[in-house]
């Protein structure tokens, strides 16, 4: 018998949710939720330091904690080619450190185990002597001749410079700069906030190593993107991975980028042949994953005492937010230090934007101080 349907009338019109009535009745589906059989589970060992050379890695112990499939380390992945992946924005990111880590919390080893618990018991039995290096705790401080460069691995960099941009009408700026009657400055810093999602990160890597057939359930933002850089990482083609985003338990950006755990969990179930799931714990969400803003901003505006409408304004910002720092005077959510000089006019707008970025900080998010 044909039902009666709700007209939709267009911007405005209340329609009702469908999805609802099973999140109501706790009938969603999360990451966690999900069971494969013979799945195993995976833990990482993070880094307490912001900035360290390791020097050595034992994990015996932990390998012989029964339970324990694997333990795997930088110096593992770099075997297969997967210490290092690339990152969307053209740059590279460490998997599993194989030289030093660079902000506190960063991915040091992994355990597959069984189990949850028992991956986490064996972390505990790795480990692992660290160097203390001085930690760059400010955007100032990364941009001093004397600050240690956070990039060693990248032939060539002797600071933590990243690049330099300029765009607009550099001379109509200088020039409207020159004859305003007065500059008005302002310092302002904006502070970091952090997603902190209700769902932390994590994942489920169901790789066939018969068929080459990837199946990654995970609490993504973009399945497509992450798609793309895993297929560069493994060098496996698209249409051979299939990623799997369920009900997601939050996102507010951080669940866009494509973090070292995904990649192990990966890794690992290729190599051993069965599922392996990781989850993200509450620490380490707050200390490990991509969180936002913490600009420090310097704004200038050009001004004419008869009160005409042409002024403009040049500003510069520099967040230590992650280990690329910005100057920025206008809006932007991308970590590169830049001075940026907007001109404007009743009529027409001119700007001119100067960027320089640097790798102003030993760490990606969380506390900077070193332990005690």
């Amino acid at each position: 018998m044909p039902t009666e349907t709700e007209e939709i009338r267009g911007l405005g019109h209340r329609v009702k949710r469908k999805e609802d009535d099973r999140f109501i009745r706790g009938k969603g589906t999360y990451i966690d939720d999900i069971k494969l059989p013979g799945m195993l589970h995976m833990a990482i060992l993070r880094s307490p330091y912001a900035h360290a050379t390791i020097t050595g890695i034992d994990t015996s112990k932990a390998q012989a904690l029964p339970g324990v499939v694997a333990v795997v380390t930088g110096e593992l992945m770099a075997q297969h080619n997967l210490a290092w992946m690339p990152t969307l924005s053209g740059d590279t990111q460490a998997v599993l450190v194989t030289d030093k880590v660079r902000f506190q919390g960063q991915e040091v080893a992994a355990v597959i185990a069984e189990d949850l618990y028992t991956a986490k018991d064996a972390l505990e039995l790795i480990g692992v002597e660290y160097e203390p290096i001085e930690p760059i705790v400010t955007p100032q401080r990364a941009m001093e001749p004397n600050a240690p460069v956070i990039r060693t691995d990248k032939e060539g960099q002797d600071s933590n410079h990243i690049y330099h941009w300029e765009s607009g009408d550099k001379d109509a700026t200088d020039k409207a700069f020159a004859e305003a009657d007065r500059v008005v400055a302002l310092d302002t810093f904006y502070p970091r906030s952090h997603p902190a999602p209700v769902e932390t990160c994590g994942c489920v890597a169901d790789i066939n190593p018969a068929t080459g057939q990837a199946t990654i359930y995970m609490t993504s933002q973009a399945p497509h993107a992450i798609r793309t850089v895993f297929a560069l990482v493994a060098g496996l083609p698209e249409e051979k991975i299939r990623i799997v985003s369920p009900d997601i338990g939050g996102g507010f950006g951080n669940k866009v980028p494509v973090y070292p755990g995904y990649v192990v969990a990966t890794a690992a179930s290729l190599l051993i042949g069965r599922p392996v799931k990781w989850i993200e714990d509450r620490t380490e969400n707050l200390i490990s994953t991509g969180f936002a803003r913490d600009f420090h901003m310097h704004g200038e505006m050009a001004l004419k005492d008869d009160g005409t409408r042409s002024w403009p304004t040049k500003g510069r910002s520099m967040p230590t937010h992650s280990p690329r720092s910005s100057r920025w005077g206008c809006s932007t959510s991308s970590p590169a230090p830049t001075t940026c000089r907007l001109l404007t006019s009743p009529r027409t707008a001119r700007t001119r934007t100067r960027r320089r970025a640097a790798w102003p900080i030993a760490a990606r998010s969380g506390s900077l101080r070193p332990p005690t």
